[in-house]
């Protein structure tokens, strides 16, 4: 006798959700993620201006649960709330650029190819196949978007705001240390992306309108 397959996590039709729910959601994952970002540190010694922090868990929670718009809005608000806490002055805005291009390099990947190959083979395609193409999609996202913003404002960086003259090999090395960090948060998300879908599932049955009964 054939098992009958678990019913993978779908996120919600826009048309269903709670509209209250969402923006309290949206709200909260933003407050979270805000806080989260105050507690960065600096991985590498050689380039204490690069930060590790978990702030993009909360984002990646809400494109998951409502959509990758949430997920983006999440980024954006948290980057602003950071960067009129710290004021122009300390970064001139660098960091909260990088932060939003890395986060969203990665999230918009995994949520978009999730749902894709949901919408692709349902019931059909393993859950596993889709998590897995959709944490590739993410780490491919977050490193490539990641490398080419690197290079662009890290020349930008040292000149502006530590007001250092920079020569190729300090850009390719600072270049190769940020790819680096940047692929430790893939991992990190792409870690706490299966636990996160499991509780998609239970928040699910609390922002979605109930069905009328006819």
């Amino acid at each position: 006798m054939s098992r009958k397959p678990k019913p993978s996590f779908q996120p919600a039709p826009a048309e269903k959700v709670r509209p209250v729910f969402a923006l309290v959601c949206t709200a909260l994952l933003a407050a979270i993620s805000f806080v989260l970002f105050s507690f960065e540190f600096p991985l590498f010694a050689a380039v204490p201006h690069l930060m590790m922090d978990f702030s993009d868990v909360p984002a990646l929670l809400g494109s998951l649960l409502l959509g990758p718009t949430t997920g983006v809005i999440v980024e954006l608000l948290k980057n602003f709330l950071e960067f009129l806490t710290k004021g122009f002055s300390k970064q001139l805005g660098f960091g909260n650029i990088m932060n939003f291009a890395v986060g969203v390099g990665y999230l918009l990947p995994y949520t978009l190819v999730f749902r894709v190959g949901r919408k692709r083979h349902p019931g059909n395609q393993p859950r596993w196949q889709r998590v897995a193409a959709a944490s590739a999609a993410g780490l491919l996202g977050i490193l490539l978007l990641g490398l080419g913003m690197n290079y662009i404002f890290t020349p930008l960086y040292f000149r502006f705001v530590l007001e250092t003259e920079i020569t190729p090999d300090m850009i390719r090395a600072s270049v190769g240390y940020a790819t680096l960090l940047n692929g430790i948060k893939g991992g990190v998300l792409t870690a706490v992306a299966v636990p996160m879908l499991r509780l998609c599932r239970q928040l699910r049955k609390l922002m979605v309108r109930p069905g009328r009964r006819g």
